[in-house]
């Protein structure tokens, strides 16, 4: 039987209307997503004038000029209130927040504690926001560092951070670039530079980064799945399930686990391994003691606790391979907690450690340094 136009007209208007309240709920739905970094959102560009004149054109932060004050001594080191920075240092440490100690103060600082285990000075010269590029670079770099023994920290996360170049993308809200390095054929890093735009030219990359940052994982519409809100926002709320952060929530693993897969296409744990082993051949050539570290997140130690592995289980084997005798400090941090839960070591679970566990964490290492020493 024929539809009249009136049936007609009605069907027509009814799928509209409902085509409207799904691409209303998903544009909502989406705005959420986005909000949460699951979507790329450009930041806002303010005071670029002045991050120009004071990065540091190596390494992108933090700026020379911020030596000698507030939480960095003249050394740029954090300021030890155990040993202050007249006193030669017989440790130095290299890494990002969970290396500085983020969210305590100078005195509940693992290097701080470290200090007075060891009655002696431990310089740190971690950043926040380092991936482990940056931590290599800046112990490459920082020529008036003569500890005998130096650390160079690596968070289980920091494998997503050397493979970018723009901060954004990884961590929405933040601002800046970054250097990186690539894995050529012959197994040797070369260095990418960090990139120089003038302002204009700054905000055409965080508006179209896949425009301009061809050796960054994370710009939108490449292999990480990550892609902007658009109409028709119900295609891209179902897009967004190709995101590397849905994947590994749908699969119950942290964010940055499946990048450790020895064939995952990025390269991270090539590049990674790369790196830290050419952090120890750099402090055997100057003389010191190297200890790469791995330093787990809480998701990493409740993801053990649960599952009985470690995420970054596969570069601890490459490291191991190389010769470069890494400590995992989540073994030796586990073996201490006992039945806890482990995010009790930390102000969130997925955030920095408390006070309690970076004491932990310095007695960790404090204990290894002893047995290389003897």
């Amino acid at each position: 039987m024929a539809v009249k136009p009136v049936q007609l007209l009605a069907i027509l208007v009814m799928a509209a209307l409902v085509a409207a309240v799904i691409e209303g709920a998903s544009y909502l739905a989406g705005r959420e997503l986005e909000r949460r970094g699951v979507f790329y959102s450009p930041g806002e560009v303010v005071d670029f004038a002045e991050y120009l004149s004071t990065r540091d054109p190596v390494l992108g932060w933090p700026s020379p000029a911020s030596f000698g004050t507030q939480d960095r001594d003249e050394t740029g080191s954090r300021v030890i209130p155990a040993f202050d920075d007249t006193r030669e240092a017989c440790v130095s440490l290299y890494g990002n927040s969970f290396t500085w100690g983020g969210e305590v103060d100078n005195t509940q600082a693992w290097s701080n504690v470290l200090s007075q285990l060891m009655s002696c000075r431990v310089s740190n010269f971690g950043v926040g926001g380092y991936g482990s590029d940056q931590a290599y670079l800046r112990f490459l770099g920082n020529t008036g560092d003569g500890a005998p023994d130096v650390v160079l920290g690596h968070l289980s996360e920091n494998i997503l951070r050397n493979l970018a170049q723009l901060r954004d993308l990884l961590y929405p809200g933040s601002f800046g670039l970054k250097p990186r390095f690539l894995l050529r054929e012959d197994g040797q890093l070369a260095q990418l530079p960090l990139p120089t735009y003038t302002e204009e030219e700054y905000r055409e990359v965080v508006a179209r980064p896949e425009d301009h940052l061809e050796h960054d994982w994370f710009v939108p519409g490449g292999p990480a799945g990550i892609q902007r809100l658009r109409f028709p926002f119900s295609l891209s709320v179902l897009g967004a399930f190709r995101n590397f952060h849905v994947q590994a929530k749908l699969r119950g693993r942290p964010w940055y686990a499946d990048f450790y897969a020895a064939d995952h296409p990025a390269g991270g744990l090539d590049l990674t391994a790369a790196i830290l082993v050419a952090f120890r051949d750099e402090a055997l050539r100057r003389g010191r003691r190297p200890l790469i570290l791995l330093i787990p997140t809480g998701l990493d130690l409740s993801h053990f606790a649960e599952h009985g592995e470690w995420v970054y289980q596969p570069l601890l084997d490459r490291l191991e391979e190389a010769g470069a005798r890494p400590l995992n400090a989540g073994a030796g941090i586990m073996a201490e907690l006992g039945a806890r839960d482990p995010c009790e070591l930390f102000t969130h679970c997925s955030q920095h450690f408390n006070a309690e566990g970076y004491a932990l964490l310095a007695r960790v290492v404090h204990e290894e340094l002893r047995r290389r020493r003897r």
